[in-house]
């Protein structure tokens, strides 16, 4: 099956395959839908079902060697339009790409930083190698005079805590047993409010990551080396004691049996 390039302005079936570790593409399928597109994904891990929160979602549980003929099917079924990816370089990217191009159907391919650090690139067809961007000095120079001076100023800030909380949520699957290890004696504001760590400007509550991390590991457990006998004078303990819904245990012998005796119970 193959079909015209779908013009700009004309309402398209969009479908997005393994995007970054977090819910950008998802975000992208959003404003997508908002403005009158059709919105798929097909996950290939449970990483990518963790990040992509909206409807419209299939699960691939088949082989790589019957990938090719699956989305191909895909393609023609749902009558896509374009095709969204980061990075053209996994083995399923690659012949979803051919399959894609055979078909007139626009690739749109994402990565981190490739010109500039906190932006996220976007190219048609592919990059590095795979690339439209000139090769030819003069002709990089001839377009780059065309355009105005650039502004440098940093308009993003990306975080490494996030992005590497991500990539754990991206990684272990949700079956994992999680243990949390800490005094939870700071401030009440880091847990509860965007902006009250001491340390750095957190644009989130603490309380929104763990719960974040619950929403995965739901199996997990806390244990505090504070005694046991002064946690109730510590409100942060107790705020954070809630969040895990009452699952914390004392760093001591009997407080790691009764720990590992409540993960052990748990599925």
């Amino acid at each position: 099956s193959h079909q015209l390039p779908r013009k700009a302005g004309e309402p398209g079936a969009f479908l997005f395959l393994q995007g970054p570790i977090s819910p950008f593409f998802t975000n992208i399928g959003n404003g997508l839908a908002l403005v009158g597109h059709d919105v798929h994904c097909i996950n290939l891990s449970f990483g990518d079902q963790l990040f992509w929160r909206r409807p419209g979602a299939t699960n691939y549980r088949g082989s790589l060697q019957n990938w090719p003929s699956f989305i191909e099917t895909f393609l023609d079924q749902h009558h896509i339009t374009d095709l969204v990816l980061l990075g053209e370089q996994r083995d399923y990217h690659k012949q979803a790409i051919v399959a894609a191009k055979t078909r007139g159907i626009h690739v749109t391919v994402t990565d981190f930083g490739y010109l500039r650090p906190d932006w996220i690139t976007l190219e048609r067809d592919g990059m590095s190698g795979s690339s439209l961007f000139p090769r030819d000095p003069a002709v990089i120079q001839s377009l780059a005079d065309r355009l105005p001076e650039a502004d440098l100023s940093r308009k993003f800030h990306d975080s490494f805590l996030r992005m590497a909380t991500w990539d754990v949520f991206h990684t272990y699957p949700h079956d994992y047993k999680v243990i949390f290890i800490g005094d939870a004696t700071m401030s009440p504001y880091e847990i509860t409010y965007p902006g009250g760590s001491v340390e750095h400007s957190n644009e989130e509550a603490g309380a929104v990551w763990l719960q974040r991390a619950l929403q995965v590991y739901s199996n997990a457990i806390w244990l505090n080396p504070q005694p046991e006998a002064v946690w109730n004078y510590h409100e942060s303990i107790g705020i954070t004691r809630e969040l895990m819904g009452g699952r914390m245990f004392p760093l001591t012998l009997d407080g790691l049996e009764r720990g590992m005796r409540l993960l052990s119970r748990a599925k």
